[in-house]
């Protein structure tokens, strides 16, 4: 008989002013997130404000994550999630923002090349991710990697 793993959704926060909410969850999380965004609607929408203002302390602000982010982008993610001495991430945006989180995120705990984890498992867990999807989707925002 195989052992079967059932594995829960995060907690998700939704509805009008969730975004106000985060600030109590992201002090459970770590002491330092680093906060990731795409092209800069975020920043437009007044959103990004109101995210960086829920954020106990110091962060990290990665922007500027293209749509189908290269791996420049990712090492360059993860290189800057080490330096500033991050640990965990924060991604605000679509689909892109929120998959390239989850390569910086494997590569910060990994290292090495990004496509040799097409084929190898990583040794390490990535770090916490909190989520913000904006926009409507496959639900990425509570996959597991």
């Amino acid at each position: 008989m195989e052992t079967a793993m059932f594995l829960c959704t995060p907690k998700v926060l939704h509805g009008e002013g969730a975004l106000r909410l985060i600030a109590p969850q992201l002090e459970r999380i770590g002491k330092k997130p680093m906060l990731l965004s795409g092209g800069g609607s975020l920043r437009r929408s007044g959103a990004l404000e109101v995210l960086i203002n829920s954020i106990p302390g110091e962060y990290e602000l990665f922007e500027g994550i293209p749509s189908d982010p290269d791996v420049v982008t990712v090492e360059k993610g993860a290189l800057a999630y080490i330096t500033a001495g991050c640990d965990y991430l924060i991604a605000a945006g679509g689909g892109s923002v929120l998959d390239a989180a989850k390569a910086i995120g494997l590569l910060a705990a990994n290292g090495g090349n990004i496509a040799a984890y097409e084929t190898e498992v990583p040794a390490t867990a990535s770090p916490p991710l909190v989520a913000i999807p904006t926009t409507a989707g496959t639900g990425r925002q509570v996959t597991q990697c």
